[in-house]
């Protein structure tokens, strides 16, 4: 959380919102998240999410399914972070290869107000690539998962809600394709639904699925606080069904009060890095933003990148700097919240015709490359003002992540040169001392022509 750029976010102003909302009478208020709980932050990147989960415990979450960040970490650590957490984290869908057994609680049936309530979590098969899935987890289909538990579920309880981390997409074709849950709290998209979505009960007329589906995502980074509020009844025959429904976005703002116990637990984590992260390493001229397909954090990276390499080309995946920056002086804390991972920066060659093809297919954010794709079409591809020619062999240098893409299964010459992208980002802007956006034309996406 960049508290003294921002100003937005921040789990002990979230928990003293949350404390206001449990203190409103007649309510039974569950405080929930859907994953990414320990990524992004220097937190994380120091203490690996023992400080996320103590201060979440503090703030009292009452469960969570777990991120493919949280897999970011060893397999041992993402054993610890579950049993340090003072609440269920919950998935269904991933198993450890050595046992054959679930990591985490698949599910729990809590007693609401005379209603048995299911809730259960799906994780996001695109977590097999991350370092404690990789090799020793086994990730099941969610959908073929959900399948098969809904009815059980179903069985035992009167009303079921899945936390997940598929996104809203994949959120909306699980409300479709099994019956029987009624809400789903999701993340992974990182999608900005001010209201619920609703998904109508399919077939029409399922007796497991009353009133269809409520789907709800509280965007990221913590700036706001999602709040689901459901009325309930019986009826007739017994049966629970919402009657009434509302949703909205709380802003997590520096006019909310900070929860002091949980301020407490965020300061004690934060006093040893603070001289490391509070230094200033440069200065913004203006915030590096995104203005159609130029995204300058993005161009940034990229050229800092091949400056360091001093490579023909850099390629960046989209997705993989987290944060922009804004005007104003940029501490380690900021080049953090871009890139919390500890990528390397990888050496390679390539022909111009991989080349050509890799950015038809990836698209990716580039330095020394400027090109133009729309729909599948290459429409142009130059490195240094000319075209790019298919047998001549380039030199090019990525991130350690994104040479895992088979793109770049067959590329010769490749080198791991051991340099941390993050750190040589942080030792570029020191010796740059002041920056100001690009936005150049560089990378052009049109999705037809």
């Amino acid at each position: 959380m960049l508290r003294h750029r921002s100003e937005i976010g921040g789990i002990a102003r979230r928990a003293a919102l949350a404390a206001r909302i449990r203190a409103e009478s007649g309510r039974h208020v569950l405080l929930l998240d859907s994953g990414d709980m320990c990524d992004g932050t220097p937190f994380s990147t120091e203490y690996r999410g023992d400080a996320d989960i103590a201060a979440m415990n503090s703030a009292g979450y009452d469960m969570a399914c777990p991120g493919n960040h949280e897999f970011n970490n060893t397999l041992a650590q993402v054993k610890k972070l579950a049993a340090q957490a003072r609440f269920p984290i919950l998935c269904a869908n991933v198993r450890e290869k050595a046992t054959n057994r679930l990591l985490f609680t698949p599910y729990v049936i809590k007693q609401i107000a005379g209603a048995r309530v299911a809730f259960f979590g799906l994780l996001t098969t695109e977590t097999r690539s991350y370092p404690a899935a990789r090799d020793e987890c086994e990730i099941e289909a969610p959908i073929a998962v959900a399948r098969r538990l809904v009815p059980q579920l179903r069985r035992n309880a009167d009303f079921v809600v899945a936390l997940t981390h598929l996104g809203v997409e994949e959120d909306r074709r699980l409300a479709v394709e099994v019956p029987g849950i009624d809400v789903i709290v999701g993340g992974h998209s990182h999608t900005l639904l001010p209201s619920p979505l609703f998904v109508g009960a399919i077939p029409a007329g399922n007796p497991q699925s009353v009133n269809g589906t409520i789907i709800v995502q509280n965007f990221q980074w913590g700036g706001t606080l999602g709040r689901l509020d459901l009325t309930l009844h019986r009826d007739d025959r017994g049966r629970w069904a919402v009657r009434t429904y509302s949703g909205r976005l709380l802003p997590v703002t520096r006019n909310l009060p900070e929860d002091p116990a949980v301020a407490a637990v965020v300061e004690r984590y934060w006093r040893p890095l603070a001289p490391k992260y509070g230094e200033v390493l440069a200065h913004a001229d203006a915030d590096f933003t995104t203005r159609g397909d130029d995204e300058a954090h993005y161009n940034l990276m990229a050229d800092a990148m091949r400056a360091v390499s001093g490579a023909d080309f850099d390629l960046q995946n989209i997705g993989g700097v987290r944060a922009p920056l804004i005007k104003g002086p940029i501490t380690y804390e900021d080049v953090v919240a871009m890139d919390p991972f500890d990528n390397t920066i990888i050496t390679f060659s390539m022909t111009g015709r991989e080349l050509r093809q890799l950015l038809t297919r990836l698209r990716p954010a580039v330095s020394g490359i400027r090109y133009v794709v729309a729909g599948t079409e290459l429409v142009s591809a130059e490195i240094g003002g000319k075209p790019i020619e298919d047998e001549r062999v380039y030199r090019g240098s990525t991130n350690s992540f994104f040479a895992g893409n088979p793109a770049f299964r067959d590329v010769r010459d490749r080198v791991d040169t051991g340099r941390v992208r993050r750190e040589e980002l942080a030792a570029y802007l020191r010796r740059a001392g002041r920056i100001k956006p690009l936005y150049d034309g560089r990378r052009v996406v049109r999705e037809q022509q």
